[in-house]
């Protein structure tokens, strides 16, 4: 019985391995194929785990078409793949609390341009932060949006340098124009 039960969780994290190491960067499909890098850093002042989501609302400037993205606070960059080329504004970030908390929404205004077969990081980065409040087990979540630095621009090229397809793309020219890129780009 002991050896049965072993072998089928055995049997279920090998399938489980084999998923996951499916899903990696995207190959382009088409010479109209773009990627969006959303850099993120985190913050913890406390070893709790982050009790919200966060979503961006993007609107295509041509004809105000919106995606929705929500950035999940445990990947190391939120990417989004096949949008159509063009001009781009994240008008808003909206977060809530998990069960039933309070929501919130901030207005923003980061514009790019998302080119054929490029990928483009936006220059600036999603911030998470948790910190403790006060005496008791009470925590706060903060969401913001701050300039790319370096260090995070260095964790994030050499991240995506690891992933199968990255080589397959270009970065666009306004990625190879920000400062904190281009001074990684120039020490690799």
């Amino acid at each position: 019985m002991k050896r049965t039960v072993s072998l089928e969780a055995g049997v279920i994290l090998a399938v489980f391995g084999v998923l996951i190491s499916c899903t990696s960067f995207p190959a382009p499909k088409s010479d109209d194929d773009t990627v969006l890098i959303i850099p993120k850093s985190t913050i913890r002042e406390a070893s709790e785990q982050f009790f919200g989501n966060c979503q961006i609302r993007i609107i295509r400037i041509e004809d105000s078409h919106e995606t929705l993205y929500q950035i999940d606070p445990n990947s190391h960059y939120g990417i989004i793949a096949g949008l159509p080329p063009g001009h781009y504004v994240i008008l808003e970030t909206a977060a809530k609390y998990k069960e039933g908390g309070t929501a919130w929404a901030q207005k923003t205004d980061i514009k790019f341009s998302l080119v054929p077969n490029c990928i483009t990081i936006l220059p600036q980065e999603f911030v998470f932060k948790i910190e403790k409040v006060g005496n008791e087990n009470q925590y706060q979540m903060w969401l913001s949006w701050g300039a790319l630095t370096q260090s995070t621009a260095k964790k994030l090229l050499l991240r995506l340098s690891e992933e199968e397809n990255f080589q397959s793309w270009e970065l666009s020219e306004s990625t190879k124009e920000n400062q904190a890129i281009s001074q990684v780009l120039s020490e690799l």
